[in-house]
């Protein structure tokens, strides 16, 4: 149940209020909207007061005048001749008939739409009036254009309506987009149309604007583009991380040359890790060592157990696996230039 106050509906509408409201509850408006369109009632009855203006005296040309006045004022809803129709339809069951002026094929439609958002979805009128906007070039081409309706609506259509749509628009203006144009389909599969698209079948939008990394970059594109990188802000230090991978994307995918098998053992660091900890291991329970030498000492012993024996024991890649793995020399006309290095001392 809305309730009315006497006093924040003053004027010539003061008597219809309790009626109006009853209206808006009839047609199934949210207590939300039919606060916000409540008062909207109460100004228009404000400005009837201020313009010496009668109930019988209400014409389209009146609304718009009223309309207009509210666009002057800076009002964002309730500016067109659709929001006076609750308190039409109630002037005219006391004998008070607004004249309205015929609405199009696509205003129906738009209309239709706004009722089932505000009824089913129960959508404030601010977050109708963007679905509205979001979707009307689509309805218009549809309906009015091309004259071809929604029957023939194919999943392409919507994918090239939203590609002109969203076009230069932020990502959360695209969401809505989307999120308006699955609320039509789910309006118009309640009436029978367009069956054949699902609303689930409507692109998502992306959230990051950046989701493809560069393609094709060469290596002095790549130097400056981590030069411009300001590595004291988050932002920076992520964009910085991703063209260095970028950069060394040979490296980090070398491992795919080799045996499909092994893969894993070869991305992973397994058998350093192993070592480590048994390294961690034996240190903890001497806790604390006198000197530095002492340390490496220990150390040097948990090293010379790597013997043959135990690797061979504990073998983390097969004798046949690295057979297959050798490189396989191919035969070539070119004499490769050798560079003879001398005795290594110590």
């Amino acid at each position: 149940m809305i309730k009315v106050l006497k006093s924040f509906v003053v004027g010539p509408l003061e008597e219809y209020a309790p009626a109006v409201a009853d209206e808006m509850v009839r047609v199934g408006y949210t207590l939300s909207s039919a606060s916000q369109h409540m008062a909207f009632v109460a100004h228009l009855s404000w400005w009837m007061v201020q313009s010496n203006r009668a109930v019988g005296e209400l014409t389209v040309e009146v609304l718009e005048q009223f309309f207009a006045f509210r666009r002057v004022e800076g009002y964002v809803n309730y500016r067109t001749e659709k929001s006076a129709r609750p308190l039409s339809r109630v002037l005219a069951s006391d004998g008070i008939v607004i004249p309205t002026v015929e609405a199009t094929a696509v205003q129906l439609l738009l209309d239709r739409f706004g009722d089932y958002l505000a009824q089913v979805k129960s959508l404030a009128a601010a977050t109708i009036a963007g679905y509205i906007h979001w979707i009307r070039p689509l309805v218009i081409a549809r309906v009015e254009r091309d004259g071809v309706g929604f029957e023939g609506l194919t999943i392409a259509d919507i994918h090239h309506f939203l590609a002109q749509r969203c076009a230069g628009k932020s990502a959360a203006s695209a969401q809505l987009c989307v999120t308006a144009v699955r609320s039509l389909l789910g309006f118009l599969h309640g009436d029978g149309i367009a069956l054949s698209v699902s609303a689930e079948a409507v692109p998502a939008a992306a959230r990051w604007s950046q989701t493809v990394l560069p393609q094709g970059l060469s290596a002095e594109a790549i130097t400056v583009l981590l030069a411009g990188c300001d590595r004291d802000t988050a932002t920076g230090r992520r964009d910085y991380a991703i063209m260095l991978l970028e950069t060394a994307r040979a490296d980090v995918l070398a491992f795919t040359g080799f045996p499909k098998e092994i893969w894993r053992q070869l991305w992973s660091n397994n058998p350093q890790e192993r070592l480590n900890r048994e390294i961690r291991r034996r240190t903890d329970v001497v806790g604390i060592f006198p000197d530095r030498g002492s340390l490496i000492r220990l150390v040097s012993a948990v090293l010379a157990e790597q013997h043959d024996e135990w690797i061979e024991g504990r073998r983390y890649l097969g004798l046949d696996v690295l057979s297959r793995s050798r490189l396989t020399l191919v035969p070539t006309d070119k004499e490769e230039q050798t560079t003879e290095l001398g005795a290594l001392s110590a």
